[in-house]
């Protein structure tokens, strides 16, 4: 962009001769405006604000250091003057000094030394221009901000908006541009996404005004336009909603949702359309690949029931029974679900949580960590990370498939840690009523599956297992007591004497009685050799 110049003389020739001996254009600069006197150039200066004002000093009425003077006045230190005068005064460059001129140049004009100063300036006006949009373009985003949270205060909306060249729109929205599926705040995304959204506008919509951003931590921004920015497209927001979506999905690589505000026509209903905006944007999993216009959703009915408890405990079981194939029909059905029937967000939320919920509670009840599972992390925090429908499904499979592999791990440990439990549960009880029933009953397991796992983990049959447990305290009862054989029977477990002496003959080869007898028909090895 040119630095625009005031050319200031009142000897009209003095002008044009400036005019045509420098090349004005291949330094940087564009004669914008000529004025004969002080008078005509304070009021250009007041309107146009030139970059430069070349300026005589001797003139009638307002002479160029009183022009100077007006002018710093005015608070204005970006303007840049340069002095032509054909009277070397010292007292005119003291006070163009003191009015901070760029420079002093006296008549007749050598061109060479004159671009030479030209350059110079040129250098310092480009790094003043900077600063200054940037300046500029800090406090129309801080007044952006200011106005978004309903802050009247000492805010000039009307300067504010003729700045923004948006004060011949009839009316205006906010629109809110969200980066999905990231995790942490991205300020290089969010920057980049800036650069495409001006990109859309410049290249699209042929919008060339400034444009700035309400900035979120949560990896949103917000943009303000008004009707006449997409006058070229139709009066239709919903058809400018779409094109500007389906454009800036193109040069944006990352996926986003864009909703857009209650349309407004003053200032103080900014906040209103801010909120509405986010407000559509809890809606994106029912709208999904598309933009949401806050309008839409007046009207409609959505779903608040969250899933069916029948549902529920069907999609727990089929986790615990690891039918990975019926778990993926399952998940396309919910999923599915939240589109077609136009489920409310709260109720998507609570449907997602409470089935998260439901398989950590399995987890816990095998004595398991869910942390123990990688995805975790992520599924916990699954509505921090602006997730889309389709980065939620996946994040909520990848959960699903990892817990139902845990619960199979944690059942393998658990079936295999409780048949030692049953065999410690037999060595303490075995003098008691229990059998395969009752044991698999007091630990939650089938009685068939339970004795083939006995017989796999010990080689044994549980019930020969018993019979020898009791078999053997009988034996040391036999040896170290004198109670009766009935009494033995019945302490180590058995209801029926006859069944005990049965038993025992038959693994012992004899029956308690003769086990007892020939104890004692056998003498002390220590009598052998006494004499």
């Amino acid at each position: 962009m040119m630095n625009r110049v005031l050319l200031v003389d009142d000897e009209i020739f003095v002008r044009k001769g400036l005019k045509s001996l420098i090349n004005w254009s291949q330094l940087g600069y564009e004669v914008c405006w000529e004025a004969e006197n002080g008078e005509s150039a304070l009021e250009i200066i007041k309107e146009h604000k030139p970059q430069l004002v070349v300026t005589d000093v001797r003139m009638p009425g307002i002479d160029g250091l009183e022009l100077i003077k007006r002018v710093r006045e005015l608070d204005n230190q970006t303007c840049q003057f340069i002095i032509v005068s054909g009277y070397n005064d010292f007292t005119y460059a003291q006070k163009a000094v003191r009015y901070k001129v760029f420079d002093f140049v006296l008549k007749p004009i050598d061109q060479e030394d004159f671009e030479e100063i030209l350059q110079k300036l040129n250098l310092i006006l480009n790094v003043d221009k900077l600063e200054y949009q940037k300046r500029e373009e800090k406090e129309l985003q801080d007044t952006f901000y200011r106005m978004i949270q309903g802050q009247r205060g000492p805010i000039n909306e009307t300067k504010w908006i003729r700045q923004l060249q948006l004060s011949k729109s009839a009316f205006f929205y906010y629109i809110l541009i969200e980066i999905n599926n990231d995790w942490y705040y991205n300020q290089s995304k969010i920057e980049e996404l800036k650069k495409c959204v001006k990109k859309v506008f410049r290249q699209y919509f042929c919008i060339q005004r400034p444009m700035i951003f309400h900035e979120q931590k949560n990896n949103m921004v917000g943009i303000l336009i008004g009707s006449l920015d997409f006058k070229n497209v139709s009066d239709d927001i919903h058809r400018f909603s779409q094109k500007f979506y389906s454009e800036l999905g193109k040069e944006f690589l990352g996926e986003i949702t864009v909703t857009v505000g209650e349309r407004f026509k003053r200032m103080n209903e900014l906040p209103k359309s801010f909120e509405t905006a986010d407000e559509a944007r809890q809606y994106k999993y029912t709208f999904d690949n598309q933009p949401i216009v806050y309008e839409q959703l007046k009207g409609k009915h959505f779903k608040f029931d969250e899933l069916d408890q029948k549902l529920f405990h069907s999609f727990m079981e089929l986790m615990e029974e690891n039918k990975l194939s019926k778990l993926t029909t399952e998940i396309d059905h919910i999923f599915q679900a939240f589109k077609s029937l136009d489920y409310s967000p709260k109720a998507i939320k609570m449907t997602i949580n409470r089935l998260i919920y439901g398989v950590i509670q399995i987890i816990k009840r095998m004595n398991g960590d869910e942390k123990d599972i990688e995805s975790f992390a992520s599924i916990i925090r699954w509505e921090e990370r602006n997730l889309n429908l389709s980065s939620l499904k996946q994040v909520f499979t990848r959960f699903v498939f990892e817990s139902t592999e845990h619960i199979q791990s944690l059942r393998q440990s658990n079936v295999k840690g409780d048949i030692y439990r049953i065999k410690k549960y037999i060595e303490m009880h075995y003098n008691e009523h229990i059998n395969l029933k009752t044991i698999a009953n007091t630990f939650y397991m089938n009685p068939v599956y339970m004795g083939q796992l006995f017989k796999k983990t010990f080689g044994i049959y549980f019930k020969d297992f018993l019979l020898e447990l009791r078999i053997s305290h009988a034996k040391k009862l036999l040896r170290q007591t004198d109670m009766r054989v009935y009494e033995i029977a019945e302490e180590v477990g058995f209801t029926s004497t006859d069944y005990f002496v049965t038993q025992f003959e038959k693994v012992c080869q004899m029956t308690p009685t003769a086990y007892r007898h020939k104890l004692l028909r056998k003498k002390p090895l220590g009598n052998k050799n006494v004499k």
